[in-house]
């Protein structure tokens, strides 16, 4: 005890215990187990005639062909190329892509039609002069005003009235404005100057 710590509470007291050996039996020798088998009598066994088994047909299965099918088919999809995406239009846009049947949905009446592209145009020209130029440079090129011109054009180069033409269109089964849209566009346009 010189270092000051009571070692026999706390270490278990050793003692000393022989290992157990276990008892292995001697492995027979070869020529022993050979002398037992030739001492014991014979076991005979009576012959069995084997059981004739009938013969089995055999079954062909019926074969399905799956359809054929090729990898390009599977794999690429065919390509939609009808669908294009919708264009977001401006006031501007509005005005230059401006075909017949909006300008029909637009009012009944040809005077309120003319007065809404006005107000439209005056509406940009509030915001900025260039737009209200815009505007009306919009106009003159939508298709409305181009079929307007086309009449007007086809009644000089012919020789013909304007109703004589708008018939003419009407039998045709082309596109056409009425006597009633003409007048109010040629208002429209001769308010609308740069």
């Amino acid at each position: 005890m010189s270092s000051g710590i009571d070692l026999s509470r706390e270490i278990a007291p050793i003692k000393l215990v022989a290992p157990v050996i276990p008892k292995t039996e001697s492995k027979p020798d070869l020529l022993s187990v050979m002398e037992k088998a030739a001492v014991a009598s014979p076991v005979i066994a009576p012959v069995v005639s084997p059981t004739p088994v009938a013969k089995i047909q055999p079954v062909t299965p019926k074969v399905v062909l799956a359809p054929v099918v090729s990898p390009t088919e599977s794999k690429i999809k065919p390509r939609v190329e009808d669908i294009k995406p919708i264009r977001i239009m401006n006031p501007i846009d509005e005005l230059r892509y401006l075909d017949l049947v909006n300008f029909r949905r637009m009012s009944r009446d040809p005077v309120g039609i003319t007065k809404k592209i006005k107000s439209r145009i005056k509406l940009l020209e509030g915001e900025d002069y260039e737009k209200g130029l815009a505007g009306i440079t919009a106009w003159r090129q939508s298709p409305v005003n181009k079929l307007y011109l086309k009449i007007i054009n086809a009644s000089m180069s012919e020789g013909q009235t304007i109703p004589l033409i708008i018939e003419d269109l009407k039998s045709k089964k082309q596109d056409f404005l009425t006597l009633a849209e003409m007048e109010a566009i040629i208002s429209l346009n001769s308010d609308l100057k740069f």
